[in-house]
């Protein structure tokens, strides 16, 4: 084999090596953060967290915006009591990229936001309808 053919073989394959080390490397540093990995799909880039109706009236859960907001989960009436499991992005500061839902009582007047701020992937945290923030980009206290 020419010289030349083999100096851009011997490229090629190092610069794919460093690409499959700088994937490796990302997932790794992803995963040591406690959120996010390469793969969009991976359940680690996301908290699987519940709302809870916890007032005395039946709320709707609608209107998702933010990362993983659900296809499926586009109107949801929730009777007191009920809860809701959802997905909502983590390792997400204030702001527009949070995850968060619209709760409308049944006359349709907006009640509040659900809107969902975790630093670190943490499924089950629970956040009650009677804590609901009065704009998306204020975070809802968990329980």
């Amino acid at each position: 084999m020419p010289r030349r053919k083999r100096v851009a073989l011997t490229v090629a394959v190092v610069v794919v090596g460093v690409l499959v080390v700088a994937l490796f490397a990302a997932d790794i540093l992803g995963t040591a953060r406690g959120c996010g990995s390469i793969d969009s799909g991976d359940p680690a880039n996301y908290s699987a967290v519940v709302i809870l109706n916890d007032t005395p009236a039946d709320v709707t859960i609608d209107d998702c915006r933010g990362s993983y907001c659900s296809g499926d989960v586009t109107s949801v009436d929730l009777s007191p009591g009920q809860p809701l499991t959802v997905h909502a992005a983590c390792g997400v500061s204030r702001g527009a990229q949070m995850t968060s839902w619209r709760i409308r009582t049944p006359d349709g007047t907006t009640f509040g936001y659900i809107a969902v701020q975790t630093k670190r992937k943490h499924d089950g945290l629970v956040y009650p309808v009677s804590s609901a923030s009065r704009d998306r980009r204020t975070p809802t206290p968990a329980r």
